[in-house]
């Protein structure tokens, strides 16, 4: 056995060790797994009142979603195990969208000039940060600059667009799923680290001088 196949056995293991809970097959089905994502979701969202959300409840979903994994409270992939990801993704992503309603092209046209530089200004701001913060957090400043970007759409469209890039760059399937395994993470936490951490300080900072 290699060093590196006795680390990663070792790992494996100590990964193991902390799966305290042994669900039964019987209790694996998709209405129990979904189950366990709700009830993740409520215990979630009543610690974040506890605290009058001085966290974003997603954020703290997201924490106590990691914490239930590495317990084994939850399965790898849950959702799409379930079968339900994509039907989920579709209602967010019409969720987002219905919030474009109220906006009209007489209100985009007062405010489009104003978009542009600010769009400019946070590109090259979040570029000069990426350069600089790269290699403090071990990692090229190009997948630095992509996890910035994602204060400019969050979740879904981090997921989906990490998915896709995955999906056309990669030429076998070993290959896509371990840019996936590379790349997703890092997208998806920084996806709630800036639009529902960064983007509230700093929002809450500007109106003040507003």
């Amino acid at each position: 056995m290699t060093e590196e196949e006795a680390n990663s056995s070792t790992g494996s293991q100590a990964f193991k060790s902390q799966n305290v809970f042994n669900m039964k097959p019987e209790y694996e089905t998709p209405a129990f797994t979904l189950a366990r994502v709700a009830a993740v979701a409520l215990l979630s969202t009543w610690c974040a009142g506890l605290i009058n959300n001085a966290i974003n409840p997603n954020v703290v979903c997201l924490i106590f979603g990691v914490i239930a994994h590495q317990f084994g409270f939850l399965e790898d992939n849950a959702l799409n195990r379930a079968g339900v990801f994509n039907w989920l993704m579709y209602g967010l992503l019409a969720y987002v969208f219905a919030q474009l309603s109220v906006t009209t092209p007489a209100i985009m046209g007062n405010i489009i000039l104003q978009i542009i530089v600010l769009i400019f200004l946070g590109l090259l701001g979040m570029f000069l940060a990426a350069r600089v913060l790269a290699k403090p957090f071990g990692m090229s400043w190009q997948m630095a600059y992509a996890c910035s970007l994602t204060s400019l759409f969050g979740f879904p469209a981090d997921y989906i667009l990490t998915s896709e890039v995955a999906h056309t760059v990669a030429g076998t399937k070993d290959e896509e799923q371990y840019l996936l395994h590379h790349m997703m993470p890092k997208m998806l936490v920084g996806g709630f680290a800036t639009v529902s951490v960064a983007s509230v300080i700093i929002a809450s900072v500007f109106l003040k001088l507003i």
